[in-house]
């Protein structure tokens, strides 16, 4: 008998094969790894009871309206005739600098030429009395005032710099004076009634001119400006702190008009010169309160549109909100420039603000006083905060050098 190859069609049988130990650590591992997952997730969303503080930064670029408060001294008069600028314009001056002199109403050339035509006659009979008589002190006053003269010539031909013309103008009436007074005592020895006549015609014109001149100085250091936008009585650093958000909203949109209290009005006479401190003013900006990341102390690097190559850097004084907007009041000690006669800008903020980043929730409130809590619940420490985000981070400082710093730990909630 013949046996061949049988064949179901069905495949072989496999051999069955043993599950390792190896396989159910990995299994272990495995599931260990996405449990301590979850209860990290779990652990996030929840937040941690403790913190372990560290650096942070946060870096912002932004535009804003704004608006500039001087500190300045004002002139002011009520009326006048006829003006001489002793100053020019954006010009230096120290504390008693001649700026201007005014004439008041009812000066007119009339009254000089009056003046002129007395003391030619008044020179005239002094000359024919001293005819032939050589009188020493005359030579000399006559040698000064030439000098004087010579040099006002100078001055105004621009060989001479460096002393103000009216020093040398007063220098020059100060010799005239001391001539005629001397001349006078002269000849009142003589008892010339015709010369006592005009003498006397003469005091009372100069008086009469002197009641109407007034020479006006600075009162402080400072540059000139004799450019007025009528914003002078109300913007004003000791007004600074009572400006409200809705009221430098109404005057960077012009929708409202600077006023002053009615109790004031009759202070501020109209202006005549402006007196401007160069490196002591104020920026205002108007800004939404959400997007304003600094806080009071803080510094920040800005400049203005149409003065972009010029940088300051400014210090946060006080940030003041209604809920939507807020006004943002920049102390400025940089000298201003040319934006001396500028009021209304717009400002290119950027701001890099560093420190120990803490979040909004860990802040408490202790007695008025803001700080955390570290670790074990009881030590609480004063902090400065500097900035804050939009992802519910405040930066922070310790107000007690090296209370806190990266790695300290701190109460969360």
């Amino acid at each position: 008998m013949q046996y061949g190859h049988y064949s179901s069609g069905m495949p072989p049988r496999r051999r069955k094969r043993r599950i390792k130990a190896r396989f159910f650590i990995f299994l272990l591992v495995f599931f260990g790894l996405i449990a301590l997952t979850v209860w990290g997730v779990a652990s996030l969303l929840s937040g941690s009871s403790i913190l372990v503080l560290g650096y942070g930064r946060i870096e912002e670029d932004s535009r804003a309206e704004a608006i500039l408060i001087h500190k300045e001294e004002i002139g002011r008069l009520s009326s006048y005739s006829k003006v001489i600028y002793h100053a020019t314009e954006n010009q230096s001056v120290k504390v008693g600098d001649p700026i201007m002199t005014t004439y008041s109403q009812g000066y007119g050339n009339a009254q000089i030429q009056n003046l002129e035509d007395i003391r030619r006659q008044i020179a005239e009979l002094q000359e024919a009395n001293l005819s032939g008589i050589r009188d020493s002190d005359v030579d000399e006053f006559n040698r000064l005032i030439g000098l004087k003269t010579d040099e006002i010539k100078a001055f105004t031909r621009g060989a001479r710099t460096g002393v103000a013309l009216v020093e040398i103008e007063r220098d020059l009436r100060t010799l005239l004076t001391q001539k005629q007074k001397s001349i006078k005592d002269k000849q009142k020895a003589t008892g010339n009634t015709q010369l006592q006549d005009l003498y006397d015609r003469e005091t009372e014109a100069e008086t009469k001119i002197q009641s109407w001149t007034t020479v006006h100085t600075s009162t402080m250091d400072g540059r000139v400006s004799y450019i007025f936008d009528g914003y002078e009585n109300v913007l004003t650093p000791d007004r600074r702190n009572n400006l409200t958000v809705e009221g430098v909203a109404g005057l960077i949109r012009n929708t409202a008009a600077p006023t002053v209290p009615p109790e004031e009005k009759d202070k501020f006479l109209p202006p005549i010169f402006r007196v401007v401190t160069p490196d002591e003013w104020y920026t205002l900006l108007l800004v939404r309160e959400k997007d304003w990341t600094l806080a009071g102390g803080a510094k920040c690097e800005l400049s203005f549109v149409g003065f972009e190559d010029m940088m300051f850097t400014a210090t946060v004084e006080s940030i003041t909100g209604d809920g939507d907007q807020a006004l943002v009041v920049l102390n400025m000690t940089e000298d201003i420039g040319p934006l001396i006669n500028q009021r209304k800008l717009t400002a290119m903020l950027g701001s890099r603000v560093e420190g120990l980043m803490v979040p909004v929730k860990a802040i408490k409130d202790n007695g008025g006083i803001k700080g955390v809590y570290l670790e074990d619940g009881q030590t609480f420490v004063s902090v400065n905060v500097k900035a804050k985000d939009d992802h519910g981070y405040m930066l922070v400082e310790s107000v007690e050098e090296g209370k806190l710093g990266p790695g300290t730990r701190i109460r969360a909630k």
